[in-house]
């Protein structure tokens, strides 16, 4: 079992630790939801808002052209009485299966910024942490961004009731720096909505579709949502936002250690 400390260049340079950790967490549960609607997946684009306790705090963006996904997220946040905008950007290459080729994942926000790279050559994983590098053997293929809903969508399409049964993934979560198994499993069916039960790192949140495999939202922890919306409405949602929203406090005891087991 591999430590790695996240974002070090953020502490050296005294960044808030109490935003830094919250900073880490959120976008370990808002990159988890960018998913697509969409008939055709040889090329698309599909914009989402993202809410908190039923209050939009920002938009996700994802396009997919060819082998190629580039997944982008806005938020406007306020912890600890600090207010940021956040910016992050997961690029990955995909193989016909939804596993990943390579990605390369960034973090802004006025506190600084950050780069995690990473590629499978064979049965390595090579990882790119700022300046350090790091290989892990791997057992299986590495799936990572929105590649599960990808994969639900299409046997949903398709009718391929095997993988609508419960599967699980070996799943890399760059904003966490975290590879881990992802569990899938349906959770509830209706006339008109597909629900399906999501666990990665011992947190789960809910993924609806419509019939046809079109995403319709997700639904995770702390009250946050996200839903398939136009690009107008997400964007002038955003620019509307009166203020950051506000959050609680966050542990003082600073950005815990993150596992690749």
């Amino acid at each position: 079992m591999h430590e790695l400390w996240i974002y070090k260049v953020f502490v050296e340079r005294k960044f808030n630790l109490f935003f830094h950790r919250f900073i880490l967490v959120f976008c370990s549960l808002i990159f988890s939801f960018f998913v697509f609607h969409s008939e055709s997946i040889a090329s698309f684009e599909i914009w989402q808002k993202i809410q908190m306790q039923g209050k939009n705090i920002g938009y996700s963006i994802v396009r997919l052209k060819g082998d190629s996904v580039e997944e982008l997220m806005s938020m406007k946040l306020k912890a600890m009485g600090q207010e940021r905008e956040v910016k992050a950007q997961l690029v990955w290459t995909k193989n016909p299966d939804y596993s990943f080729k390579s990605f390369e994942f960034q973090i802004k926000s006025e506190g600084g910024s950050n780069t995690v790279k990473g590629e499978v050559q064979g049965n390595k994983f090579l990882l790119h942490v700022g300046r350090g590098k790091r290989s892990f053997s791997i057992p299986e293929k590495v799936f990572t961004g929105s590649s599960f809903i990808f994969i639900i969508s299409d046997a949903i399409r398709s009718g391929d009731k095997n993988r609508l049964r419960n599967f699980s993934l070996l799943y890399f979560d760059p904003s966490v720096i975290r590879l881990d198994t992802l569990y899938i499993e349906p959770f509830k069916k209706s006339e008109d909505v597909l629900v399906f039960k999501k666990t990665f790192a011992g947190i789960s949140s809910l993924i609806y579709f419509d019939k046809k495999g079109n995403f319709l939202k997700e639904e995770g922890t702390m009250g946050i949502s996200s839903i398939t919306s136009s690009m107008i409405n997400s964007t002038l949602l955003f620019l509307a936002l009166p203020s950051s929203v506000s959050f609680g406090a966050i542990g003082s005891e600073g950005p815990a250690p993150l596992i690749i087991k």
